[in-house]
C-alpha cells in the first residue's frame, strides 16, 4: 500500500496512479483527514455482499432461534 497526499495525486495523472496500483497493490489519496483508496478490481471479487433476500432470512432465522427468550423478556 502506498500513501499518496492529495496535493500529489493532483500533480498525476490518473494513468500514473493506476500504475502505482499495480506495483504496490492499493494506494490510499489522503485528503484533509479523509482517505479515497484505490484498489485493482482483483481485489475487490473476493469480496461477498449481502442481498435483502440473505438479510432478511438471517434476521428471521435469528429471530426463530431466540423466539422463546424473547417471548420470555417481553412479559
Amino acid at each position: 500500500m502506498i500513501n499518496i497526499s492529495i496535493e500529489e495525486a493532483n500533480k498525476k495523472s490518473l494513468m500514473e496512479i493506476i500504475q502505482l496500483v499495480e506495483e504496490k497493490g492499493t494506494a490510499t489519496v489522503l485528503k484533509g483527514g479523509r482517505r479515497f483508496i484505490v484498489l485493482e478490481d482483483n481485489e475487490v471479487d473476493g469480496e461477498k455482499y449481502a442481498d435483502d433476500l440473505s438479510v432478511q432470512k438471517t434476521g428471521e432465522e435469528f429471530i426463530q432461534k431466540y423466539l422463546k427468550a424473547f417471548k420470555e423478556l417481553a412479559k
